[in-house]
């Protein structure tokens, strides 16, 4: 019998998405993810900067529009990495 077919039969607990209560998330850890992402975002923009200047001409407003969406990811990413300190 198969683990799908024990479920439905009412043999198995159905997983559970929360942390269990002995072991709280650490905020201070998902804070400094939230950090890094907006460095990536900040390096990935840079790297389409740059990027630029060597694509056809008929392609540059692709990575210009991408450099400006990256930096409002960026910015939006820090803005709310600020807010949850």
């Amino acid at each position: 019998m198969s683990t799908t077919d024990r479920r439905l039969q009412g043999q198995e607990q159905p997983v559970r998405a929360q942390p269990p209560a002995d072991r709280p998330v650490d905020v201070r850890f998902v804070s400094r993810n939230v950090d890094k992402r907006a460095r990536f975002f900040v390096v990935a923009a840079i790297l389409c900067a740059l990027l630029v200047p060597v694509t056809p001409s008929e392609l540059q407003l692709v990575g210009e529009v991408l450099v400006v969406v990256y930096l409002a990811l960026a910015l939006a990413s820090w803005l709310d990495f600020r807010s949850r300190r």
